[in-house]
């Protein structure tokens, strides 16, 4: 059986007219309605969005793609995402912006997945089939807000993978689809550069397809596949050693190269499997390998590209957000798991189960997930969303109140582990403790803790050295009743600043500042650096000092 011929029917019966173009149209457009109002109801926002908001805020306003001004360290992996925000962010904020690029995307994702299923099965029941599949998975719906560029490489690299099937399914191919298919994939690795793994597999049968080509013309289409691709990556990278110096961003150094990776990764995926109940369905894809697989060069491609993305989340260390970086793969895995539930319904009245699984597993991640904890490993959708607004943490409402008592004076510099909200709301100047945005920290940094992308950390000379004013570290918001003295140990400040069981001894007279952020709480920040600046805010809003005490 081929990957293009019809599969064995769920039954005519129960799919009547969605064969048909008018019934076709009509559940495509009701179901990616209904997909994309879910995807909304899921909407949230993290801090981590913020520092691409950061970027894009900074080249809006003429002053660059920093993250401090006048300070050249690429510490987004998402250049063209930046790009349409800092467009976006001229006419509505970013947030909106972020949400609205998110949810174009994700409809992107939705119809590209319903045409891949389409194109290898021949029945667009299936292609319809895949698509609810994949808007239904929490993550995936999740993750169509919340701020990052996972829904628009996701689209990205689906509609390269859709169109690219098709190709190597026998659609006639000119020179305007091979260079579209070339500027898709180069696209989706401008938006995240892990993208490359993922269009490579299809994209080498693609070559190897045009290469042996008897028709003519056929260097002329090899052309139109590589150059676009090439010139595109080709000016992007040149730009990026020009602009920072260096060919991979500053986070590669920060989070790849730290130890215990493998184990976190498989951590990771064992996981997912779980909360997706995914494990038996993967087991039923297996029975009937040959016919999963069919023809040879789109089925092991696509079986390629997912083996080659558990891999490398393997190889990463998995991420700390909740599946986040699953989502560019699951239209791929969406295909597969509507292809093995036609498949089983044909062979053994089966398929109707797969699909109830898929579905029940999503509901069971999605209802269970929030509601237990998962310390310094994987952080649920509502746990990364909650910090923004919590009461209790607020980050929002920190960099609003730092930036406005600070007057938003960039060269006041503040410490945090926070490197989103904060620091894009107060516009002061940051050091990000945990080397994202730090060349220095991300390369020399000590490594303590098991956190994906959390493990570098500062020394205090460093922090002293960039002469930073606010030590924030992980932000600590108390009650309004505070004690007369702090203790550092108290404040969390060891574990930030080169580890636990860091030894390396605080200067002598230090002091603390409660800093109101509402009637209730107050942010704790040691000064560390003094500045006429935060003095003047000192008297101005009569903040308290307060001493701070460090155990020998």
């Amino acid at each position: 059986m081929s990957v293009g011929a019809p599969l064995p029917s769920v039954s005519a019966r129960r799919l009547p007219d969605l064969e048909s173009g008018r019934g076709f149209r009509i559940a495509f457009v009701g179901l990616l309605a209904a997909l994309l109002a879910l995807a909304w109801h899921n909407h949230f926002i993290q801090d981590d969005a913020f520092i691409a908001f950061r970027y894009a805020d900074h080249l809006a306003h003429g002053q660059g793609l920093v993250f401090n001004l006048g300070e050249r360290v690429e510490g987004y992996t998402c250049f063209l995402y930046v790009l349409l925000l800092a467009g976006a962010m001229k006419f509505i904020p970013p947030v909106a912006a972020s949400f609205a690029i998110g949810m174009a995307s994700c409809a992107l994702s939705l119809a590209m997945t319903c045409r891949l299923a389409t194109a290898l099965s021949g029945r667009r029941g299936i292609g319809l089939l895949a698509m609810l599949l994949l808007g239904t998975n929490y993550s995936f719906s999740a993750y169509a807000t919340g701020g990052l560029e996972t829904q628009l490489e996701t689209g990205l690299v689906v509609s390269f993978l859709a169109i690219g099937a098709e190709v190597l399914l026998g659609r006639p191919c000119g020179g305007m689809r091979l260079t579209a298919l070339s500027t898709l994939a180069a696209l989706g690795v401008m938006t995240r550069p892990d993208a490359i793994l993922l269009v490579s597999p299809l994209g080498i049968a693609l070559l190897i397809q045009v290469a042996r080509s008897s028709q003519p013309g056929r260097a002329l289409r090899l052309a139109a596949l590589l150059a676009p691709f090439l010139v595109l990556i080709g000016g992007w990278s040149a730009w990026k050693l020009l602009y920072y110096g260096n060919l991979l961003p500053n986070t590669f150094y920060a989070k790849v190269g730290v130890g215990g990776a493998l184990v976190l990764g498989a951590y990771f995926i064992e996981q997912f499997l779980t909360w997706y109940w995914l494990g038996p369905l993967i087991v039923l894809a297996l029975w009937r390998p040959r016919e999963l697989a069919e023809p040879a060069a789109v089925g092991i491609a696509l079986l390629a590209t997912v083996a080659i993305w558990v891999a490398y989340v393997i190889a990463v260390g998995g991420d700390f957000m909740e599946f986040r970086v699953m989502v560019p793969v699951m239209p791929v895995v969406a295909w597969f798991l509507a292809r093995t539930a036609v498949i089983l319904e044909g062979r053994a009245r089966l398929g109707a189960a797969v699909v109830a699984i898929a579905l029940i597993g999503s509901l069971h991640h999605a209802i269970g997930y929030n509601r237990i904890s998962h310390p310094n490993v994987i952080d649920s959708v509502w746990g990364l969303g909650n910090s923004l607004v919590a009461e209790e943490s607020d980050w929002i409402n920190v960099g609003e109140v730092l930036g406005r008592e600070l007057e938003h004076d960039p060269q006041v510099t503040i410490a945090t582990t926070c490197a989103g909200a904060i620091p894009f709301y107060s516009r002061l100047g940051c050091v990000d403790m945990l080397g994202l945005n730090d060349a220095w920290i991300a390369r020399h940094g000590d490594t303590y803790g098991s956190r994906p992308g959390h493990r570098k950390h500062p020394t205090l000379d460093y922090l002293i050295e960039r002469r930073v004013n606010l030590l924030i570290g992980h932000p600590k918001l108390v009650w309004r009743q505070t004690p007369a003295t702090f203790d550092v140990a108290e404040l969390s400040m060891p574990r930030w600043i080169a580890g636990a069981g860091s030894t390396q001894p605080f200067p002598a007279g230090l002091r603390a500042l409660e800093i109101p952020v509402s009637r209730e709480y107050r942010l704790i920040a040691i000064y560390l650096t003094p500045s006429a600046r935060v003095d003047a805010a000192i008297k101005r809003y009569g903040w308290r000092v307060r001493p701070v005490v460090a155990r020998p």
